[in-house]
């Protein structure tokens, strides 16, 4: 499994603080807790401000490449200002997001046939968000179909299906897991990249949701995850489940964690 820490996003309301008031500290130090519990990327989102998401987009990315070694994710709902930072970023780049609204592809799209990267595709369309698992593929494989055009391997596109919360919407699970089944039948190299903590917005005890929600996503066939990776009890279901889905051979990384204490929680 990919883990993609989610904590450095301008959302989180501290998060947001220190990138306005440009606090280094702060964001190292997150960065490096999240590298620390097991993360393999880092979700990078410093729309705090629409107008001054471009300066604070470049100031975010700078402070955590200083402070940590893995790759980012670069992460706007501005496509031009993934673009714009994607063309400068030291190393090679995952964008989040593209989508099936047509002007996101029409401005990524582009970079993508120009650019030797990695991709998250939000299952999101001109409507919004799907809700049933016919309408999430659909979008999926619009993307799929449009990215492998401009020469995107699929193992290089990272699909999110669209996790919608339980609070308002109860079949939110059910119809992910049906769609990420229909995604790999259509394009298995494709991946399935869940942002796991929206299936818990707006509950109580949301950390043993989003922890309940792992080994599902897990055996139905997601390939990573964005997440709250501090969550020591959520890092070890990944564990446990890749054990149990056979991914983990002769169990060697379920026991070497189990060695080094991170199954303890």
């Amino acid at each position: 499994m990919l883990i993609i820490g989610e904590a450095l996003n301008a959302s989180i309301k501290a998060v947001g603080q220190a990138i306005l008031a440009r606090d280094e500290d702060f964001v190292a130090r997150l960065a490096k807790e999240q590298v620390e519990a097991g993360a393999d990327m880092l979700d990078a989102n410093a729309g705090v401000s629409a107008e001054d998401e471009y300066d604070a987009l470049a100031w975010l990315i700078n402070v955590t490449q200083g402070a940590v070694s893995v790759p980012l994710v670069l992460d706007s709902s501005n496509p031009e200002i993934l673009v714009a930072h994607a063309s400068k970023y030291q190393g090679r780049p995952m964008l989040n997001s593209i989508s099936g609204e047509p002007q996101r592809l029409k401005i990524l799209l582009p970079f993508i046939a120009e650019h030797d990267c990695s991709v998250v595709g939000m299952c999101v369309g001109e409507k919004g968000v799907p809700k049933t698992a016919e309408e999430k593929f659909e979008v999926a494989r619009l993307l799929i179909d449009e990215t492998g055009k401009v020469g995107l391997k699929p193992e290089d596109l990272y699909l999110d299906p669209g996790i919608l919360t339980i609070a308002t919407e109860p079949t939110s699970v059910q119809g992910t897991l049906s769609a990420i089944q229909l995604i790999k039948e259509y394009q298995p190299r494709v991946k399935i990249a869940c942002g796991l903590s929206n299936v818990s917005f707006g509950l109580p005890q949301r950390k043993l949701i989003n922890r309940t929600a792992i080994p599902m996503f897990m055996a139905a066939g997601a390939d990573a995850f964005i997440m709250n990776v501090t969550d020591r009890a959520a890092m070890a279901a990944v564990i446990t489940s890749e054990a149990l889905l056979g991914k983990d051979r002769y169990c060697t990384n379920y026991i070497r964690a189990s060695r080094e204490g991170r199954l303890s929680v």
